[in-house]
């Protein structure tokens, strides 16, 4: 009987693969699950479907609350929200597949087989499907639960354009890549000549970012939490930081901007909050210390009296707490960059905190979501849409359920052998990358493989440089929601790995021919003694 081709079997674990990561996520509700957050995400939409105008809410961008907005005018039922989400997800599945397939451009003349690196993808997006975090996420009422396919969509508009660009030399299709994604538009540009792609490139880029930052401009001008967002950020997270430098300025006489004794009670009551927090609060800050969100949060937070004491004055609250960011910056240079290095080491642990290895997943949130939504403006606006008041019916109901995502041992399993060998595949892929970019015979073969292991792990260090410079990776979800970014790197550097053994042992061949066996020596030696006779 004829065999049956190996994409056969291929293809039929894709298409098993998604059936049942689908089932796995329309089997659980279909209610989004609302938190704290959720109200500054969804009020611009649902004020817009009452009449009123959209804009911004609690200094949230306008990109997700316009994405609710734009599935609640056409489906009118929270549940479509969910839908989307877990569509997306599975969309990001498949673009993973598509970008592991297209990335075999990056090793021309590969060791490991066809079957064996098509089936490192599959499993690599089986794992991102199948796992409990990503679908827990689609089940949210914020960015997170898009967020893969997003990240999903720029990492595969990355690897195109550096395949078309340098590797293939497609430079017209280059720039419709370079279009879509902006990150590589720099290396483009220093390349000679190409100056009508060069214009087309960079017209493309400047549209897209009008297209981006134009509306969030007009829509979050009558916000004054999207001007204070961001530099009160900075001010509560580096609390302690900001609270020392301040006593040493008090303490030395120095030349600030601000009275001396209202900054005197200012260093005592951020003092006093910080104590507080510490205290009052369960959830502690390992790497801090202490709990930012309470010295943001309530009547008398630090925040709080700051904003009193600058009263409307929005522009100077924001001056005052960026003048002491850089402040620390100036003056205390090494522990600003010892703070950031804590936050770094969390990601990079021994055991990588990206992958959830929790037998089950409880969606107790819906309780969470309860008291989230249990707030004045949204009970006015829901009364005036009904799909709204469906939904916090419909969250009621499965407050008392609590539905549970499982785990299977055997997922927990891998994901626990991922989290254990990522810092060990790192190191060891990086020392490789090293060595086969200064060997120019290892450079010929495997030398766009490494550059391409290299860009995943640097995507995966900046997205946590970025978290730990201006908040902090104690909040689990600026992690875990760089799984779909981790488990790609990882994989690319588990195949580099096994390229460049597989290239090691044909080395080691080729430099050791095989010794004869006895009878061909016994043969040798009586052919030269009957010679000789």
């Amino acid at each position: 009987m004829e065999r049956l081709p190996c994409q056969f079997y291929y293809w039929s674990g894709v298409l098993i693969l998604f059936a049942w990561a689908a089932w796995a996520r329309f089997a659980l509700p279909l209610d989004p699950i609302a938190d704290p957050d959720t109200w500054g995400y969804l009020s611009p939409a649902l004020r817009k479907l009452t009449g009123a105008k959209f804009g911004h809410t609690s200094g949230r961008n306008f990109i997700y609350p316009g994405f609710l907005y734009l599935l609640l005018r056409v489906f009118r039922d929270f549940r479509a929200i969910t839908v989307a989400q877990h569509f997306f997800g599975l969309l990001a599945g498949a673009i993973l597949v598509l970008t592991w397939r297209r990335a075999r451009v990056f090793a021309p003349n590969p060791r490991v087989g066809h079957a064996v690196q098509a089936g490192l993808g599959l499993l690599a997006a089986a794992i991102f499907l199948l796992a409990s975090e990503p679908i827990r996420f689609e089940t949210q009422l914020r960015p997170e639960g898009v967020c893969a396919f997003l990240i999903s969509v720029n990492l595969y508009f990355v690897i195109q354009f550096t395949a078309c660009f340098f590797v293939e030399g497609r430079q017209a299709a280059s720039v419709a890549y370079g279009i879509a994604v902006l990150l590589p538009v720099a290396m483009f540009f220093v390349q000679r000549g190409l100056i009508w792609q060069k214009i087309a490139l960079g017209g493309g880029a400047a549209l897209s970012a009008a297209l981006l930052l134009l509306p969030e401009h007009f829509l979050g001008r009558n916000d004054k939490a999207s001007q204070t967002f961001l530099p009160t950020t900075l001010f509560v997270i580096h609390a302690s930081l900001i609270r020392d430098q301040m006593a040493d300025d008090l303490t030395r006489g120095a030349k600030v901007p601000y009275p001396r004794e209202w900054l005197g009670h200012v260093q005592r009551a951020l003092s006093d909050e910080i104590a507080k927090s510490t205290a009052a609060r369960s959830r502690i800050y390992s790497t801090l210390g202490f709990d930012p969100d309470y010295l943001w949060h309530g009547q008398t937070s630090i925040a709080a009296q700051l904003h009193k004491d600058f009263g409307n004055n929005v522009c100077a609250l924001c001056a005052f707490y960026r003048f002491y960011y850089w402040r620390i910056w100036r003056e205390r240079p090494l522990l600003v960059l010892k703070k950031i290095a804590r936050q770094m080491a969390i990601f990079y642990a021994p055991i990588c905190p990206v992958y959830n290895r929790g037998k089950s997943l409880s969606l107790d949130a819906y309780n969470r979501g309860m008291t989230s939504l249990d707030i004045q403006p949204y009970h006015k606006v829901s009364a005036a849409y009904p799909p709204a008041m469906d939904f916090m019916s419909r969250t009621k109901s499965s407050a008392r359920s609590v539905p549970v995502i499982y785990q299977p041992r055997y997922i927990r399993w891998i994901l626990s052998v991922m989290a254990g060998t990522h810092l060990p595949l790192l190191l060891i892929a990086l020392a490789l990358v090293a060595v086969v970019l200064t060997q120019e015979r290892r450079r010929r073969r495997l030398g766009w493989l490494a550059a391409l292991v290299l860009l995943g792990y640097l995507y995966n260090a900046a997205a946590c440089v970025e978290v730990a410079v201006i908040q902090s990776l104690d909040v689990r979800r600026f992690i875990t929601v760089q799984m779909f970014l981790t488990l790609l790197a990882q994989f690319f550097a588990l195949w580099f790995v096994l390229e460049f053994a597989l290239e090691m042992r044909a080395c080691a061949k080729s430099s050791f021919p095989e010794a004869p066996d006895a009878k061909d020596i016994n043969d040798g030696a009586l052919g030269s003694g009957k010679a000789r006779t």
